[in-house]
Order: structure tokens, then C-alpha cells, then sequence
């Protein structure tokens, strides 16, 4: 696929080196020639100097007949204009040219979130964007449901027929050590689409390693697996009655840091009741979150750090976040916040050595705004024949809605013999059919034009394309 990519700072880099690891072909556009260099320097990747906005320049990319623009550089207007121009460039080669894609797609990053809150105002529609990615509303929204005890992801699909929620089991869960066709006779109206598992660090290494886990029957749940489940709209019930409790939502929340994502998350934590109080460490932030968040109350954090949580009493807090754009400072908050009794505290990083010790220290965490958006824009330059994708674990296991064709040599074969002739790293979770959804039992059937929810490595991604 031939993909232009505007933008050479970190998420574009980021993103084309990810994009010429599935072999497409890419070319990075950039008006510093020094970003555009270092760029050369680590990918074989195509380069143009010029403005994201420059009707000329991108006349003659689209004259390449390329498939999918990404607009991502630092300015959410260049963006938004860019794919516009690049739109209206493409529409018209279709029209007059049968080797231009009438295919062709174009995904923008916006970080304002501005754009996005006027009632009947639809961005995307209006500039001709496929998709819109907002880096700290992805991070903000995980960690909202990490914080109002809603697991550590939660997602939708068929339309918000089906709900995925990814917990962690608790210490002495009564089915500890069960194989799931044991736990199924318990609960029918789940699927345990993945399980991620902690296995024991090596002598050279302190960092806690994992396994990921593509689930079968004979496969079984311990106490602290991390374990994503797919339901219908009553998933949270059904894991409090197979967890044989239910977590209170949290009423108060201390956030440290005064950037977009914390904004996000305030917002939502307010909405559903918490009591946030939102610190950071310049008085003119403090000026402008206070006229962005008029219920929130917004303390200058003067001085010591420590000084300052020890004031604002974060033991008793029932969450505490701390989401500054620098990690370093947010392990620090962290630690201390823990060890004054916080009983949840989350916090962002990028690193993954940093996650997993995050991990063995009980500190919950969100991936940084650059990776959640990179993630999230290589998930979308993918999809091909697939409806939608979500990825996990650094992008070693893919949930994916998948569309059954007409002559899909899958059609009208049940379940429970079609699952051991799939590779072991597929697992059809659901199917969407005629507007109802089916959690996927051994007697189901796929018919064409259903939909179907499928877990796999991101290896098997060709053969969904081709037998689906």
C-alpha cells in the first residue's frame, strides 16, 4: 500500500517505521529538513520537504496514486486542511484517472479537543477525515476505567453490542485453577477472549515477564491473570457475579499534571460524580484549567512536591493519577502516593521496562499520549477487509471485527468443528447476526454477511483477510 505520511516528529517517525515493518510503502513529509534526515537515517523510507498545507506538494504526492494519507504533524489546522486538500486532489484523479484509488482514505490527529465538543458539528464530515485520533483523550479514557474500577480496558464493538472489559482476577478467587470448560458450566454468557499471565523473572532480569494466552477449553484461570472478557451490554454484572464481588466507584481523585490528558480525565471522573482536585506546578496553567474546569478544584502545586501531597492528605484520596508529561516525575508521585497509604494509583508511561516494573510495584498505569497514538493510527492504516481492530500487549494479540463473505469457506460449519481447524492463535468470540449478537458457542454457525469478533496474533491478520 502506498501511504503519505506528513509529519516527521516522533509519532510520524514512530508510525512509518511501523508501517515499513508490514511492507508498505511510505513517504514522510516534513518542512525541517533536519527531522526528514534523522528520519533517512533509521528507515528506508521516501522523503519530501515541504508544508503539510502545500496544495502544489500534495498534488503531486496524490499523483503517485497512494491509498491512505496521515496528517500528523505537531498542528491540529495544517492537519485538518491538509486532509481536505489531499480528499478533494484524490476525488477528482478518480474521476479522470482508473489507476487512482477511489479507496483512498486520510487520517488526522487532532490533541485540541475543541474540535470535537460542539453538538451537531461533525469534523470529520465537514473536512472529508476518515478518522480522527486524539492521543490524550485514548490515554484519558483508559484511564478513567482503570480509575472508576472498570478494569484496565474497556472497549466496544459491533455498534455497542458487545462489550470487552480486561480485569485482573483477585487473590483466592474461588475457581482459581479451573479450566474454562469448567467455568463455562458457571457462566454462558461470557467468552474469555485473552488471558495475560505473569511467569517468574529470571535470575538476570528483576522485571516480571508474561505470557500471552489465546484461550481453549482445556486452559485454566489463576488468581492475578489479567483476563479479557467479551459480553453483551450486562458484562459488568456477569464479571461481579463470576468474581463473587463488586467494586464501588471511587468518590475522590487527586490528578497531578495539567496537560490535555488530564483535562479528558477530569472531565469524565467529574461526570460520573467523583470529587477531582486537579494540581500543577504553574500559576498560568493553573489560571487556565480553572476557566476550562469550573468544578474542579485546582491547587498550584508551590514548592515540594511531597510537601504538597502530604497537604492534600493522598492516602485518603481513593484514586490518585499522576499523568505530568514527564515519566520520571510521574514514578516518583506514584511511589510516594503509595507508600502514604493511596489504595489505587495509576500513572502514564511509554517505556515498557518501566510498565512492568510499574507492575511489581502495584502501580497501575496508561501508555503515553505518542504510543496509545501510534497504536491507535497503525490499527487504522491496517484495516483492509477488517471492520475494526483493537491491539494489545505492544501489539501481540488484535481483537478484530471481521465481515463473513459470500464465499467464505467458513459458512455454515459449526464451531466446535471449525475451532480445530483454525490456527491455535485464532478464536472467534462472537457473532453479530441480523442485529442480534451471539456470545460463540460450539453450535453456532457463521452465515454470510454476519459479523464476527475475533482474537489472534497479529501473524494470522492475512489469513482472516483471505478465509473471512
Amino acid at each position: 500500500m502506498r501511504i503519505i505520511v506528513l509529519g516527521a516528529g516522533r509519532i510520524g517517525q514512530y508510525v512509518a517505521q511501523g508501517l515499513l515493518r508490514d511492507d508498505h510503502n511510505v513517504t514522510l513529509v516534513d518542512s525541517r529538513r533536519e527531522s526528514l534526515d534523522e528520519a533517512s537515517q533509521k528507515m528506508d523510507v521516501a522523503i519530501k520537504v515541504g508544508r503539510a498545507t502545500d496544495v502544489a506538494l500534495l498534488g503531486e504526492l496524490m499523483h503517485e496514486h497512494p491509498e491512505l494519507l496521515l496528517a500528523l504533524t505537531d498542528n491540529d489546522e495544517a492537519n485538518i486542511v491538509a486532509c481536505s486538500i489531499a480528499r478533494a486532489l484524490g476525488s477528482f484523479q478518480s474521476k479522470v484517472n482508473s489507476k487512482a484509488h477511489s479507496n483512498f482514505r486520510t487520517i488526522a490527529r487532532i490533541q485540541s479537543p475543541h474540535y470535537l465538543s460542539r453538538d451537531n458539528f461533525d469534523l470529520g464530515r465537514l473536512f472529508h477525515i476518515d478518522h480522527i485520533v486524539i492521543p490524550d483523550l485514548l490515554v484519558a479514557n483508559q484511564l478513567a476505567t482503570c480509575a472508576l474500577n472498570y478494569g484496565l480496558y474497556s472497549e466496544n464493538f459491533f455498534h455497542g453490542a458487545a462489550h470487552l472489559r480486561t480485569i485482573i482476577l483477585p487473590v483466592h478467587w474461588k475457581h482459581s485453577g479451573k479450566t474454562l470448560a469448567e467455568i463455562r458450566t458457571l457462566e454462558k454468557r461470557l467468552m474469555v477472549a485473552l488471558i495475560r499471565r505473569k511467569t517468574d523473572s529470571s535470575a538476570s532480569s528483576p522485571l516480571p515477564k508474561d505470557l500471552i494466552i489465546f484461550p481453549h477449553g482445556q486452559d485454566a484461570l489463576f488468581s492475578g491473570d489479567e483476563v479479557t472478557f467479551i459480553g453483551n451490554r450486562n458484562l459488568d454484572g456477569e464479571i461481579d457475579k463470576l468474581l463473587g464481588n463488586s467494586s464501588p466507584e471511587p468518590r475522590s481523585a487527586l490528578i497531578m499534571g495539567g496537560e490535555l490528558t488530564a483535562i479528558h480525565l477530569a472531565k469524565e471522573l467529574e461526570s460520573r460524580n467523583v470529587k477531582v482536585r486537579l494540581g500543577d506546578s504553574s500559576k498560568e496553567r493553573c489560571y487556565e484549567l480553572a476557566r476550562e474546569l469550573p468544578n474542579c478544584s485546582i491547587l498550584y502545586t508551590q514548592g515540594s512536591d511531597w510537601d504538597f501531597l502530604k497537604a492534600e492528605k493522598v492516602g485518603q484520596v481513593d484514586v490518585f493519577v499522576a499523568c505530568t508529561p514527564i515519566e520520571e516525575k510521574n514514578m516518583q508521585l506514584s511511589l510516594f502516593a503509595k507508600e502514604q497509604g493511596c489504595s489505587k494509583v495509576i500513572s502514564v508511561f511509554s517505556d515498557q521496562a518501566t510498565r512492568r516494573l510499574a507492575e511489581k510495584l502495584g502501580i497501575y498505569h496508561a501508555i503515553s499520549p505518542r504510543i496509545a497514538a501510534t497504536d491507535r493510527i497503525l490499527t487504522l492504516a491496517k484495516r483492509e477487509k477488517l471492520t475494526s481492530m483493537l491491539s494489545l500487549y505492544d501489539q501481540r494479540a488484535e481483537i478484530i471485527e471481521v465481515k463473513v463473505s459470500q464465499n467464505s469457506p467458513l459458512v455454515g460449519i459449526p464451531l466446535s468443528l471449525l475451532g480445530p481447524r483454525l490456527p491455535p492463535e485464532i478464536l472467534i468470540a462472537a457473532i453479530y447476526s441480523k442485529g442480534k449478537l451471539f456470545i460463540a458457542g460450539g453450535n453456532h454457525i457463521l452465515s454470510p454477511k454476519d459479523e464476527a469478533l475475533v482474537i489472534c496474533h497479529p501473524l494470522h491478520r492475512k489469513f482472516l483477510e483471505e478465509y473471512f
